[in-house]
């Protein structure tokens, strides 16, 4: 929606006479609110764990 929250819905079918509208009912509304988080682990080290992560998994071929 354009207020940030989204809709579950249950679509109901074509209403009469609309020229092809679709009638829905909202079942479930919810926002999602995303906080910045803080990282105490300098941005170097992170990189180097990452990288030496994908090192020792096997690559996939396919």
């Amino acid at each position: 929606m354009s207020d940030g929250s989204y809709r579950l819905i249950r679509d109901l079918g074509l209403v009469k006479g609309g020229k092809g509208l679709r009638c829905h009912e909202p079942l479930l509304t919810f926002k999602l609110h995303f906080k910045p988080i803080k990282i105490h682990v300098p941005l170097s080290e992170l990189i180097s764990e990452i990288s030496a992560q994908m090192k020792s998994q096997p690559a996939v071929v396919r």
